[in-house]
C-alpha cells in the first residue's frame, strides 16, 4: 500500500485513489473468485465482508455499502456499471470496460 497510485500523498490524490479502490472493490467479486479459483474458502472461513470487523458490526449482515446496495429490501452486489462511476470520478477512462 505504498504505491502512489493506490494511496497518494495529497488530499486530492487520496480522494482520487479512494474512488479507484472503490471501483476495484465493486468490479472484483472476491467471494466468487474464491469459489472458482480456490475451490471454496480455506478452513471454512467466511467471506471477508461478513467477518466481525468494526465495519461489519455497524452494517446489517456485514454488508459492505461500497460493493452492495439495497434493492427491494435486500442487499445485492453492485454491477460493473456501478464500478464505472467512481472510475470516472477518479479521472480514469472507462472506454472498453
Amino acid at each position: 500500500m505504498i504505491d502512489p497510485v493506490i494511496v497518494g500523498d495529497t488530499p486530492e490524490l487520496r480522494e482520487r485513489n479512494r474512488k479507484l479502490r472503490q471501483a476495484i472493490s465493486i468490479a472484483i467479486d472476491w467471494e466468487e473468485y474464491s469459489k472458482v479459483f480456490q475451490e471454496g474458502r480455506r478452513n471454512g472461513d467466511e467471506p471477508a465482508a461478513t467477518r466481525h470487523t468494526r465495519l461489519a458490526r455497524r452494517l446489517p449482515e456485514g454488508v459492505n455499502p461500497v460493493t452492495s446496495k439495497l434493492v427491494d429490501g435486500k442487499y445485492v452486489r453492485r454491477s460493473i456499471e456501478d464500478a464505472r462511476k467512481p472510475m470516472v470520478e477518479a479521472g480514469y477512462p472507462t472506454d472498453g470496460m
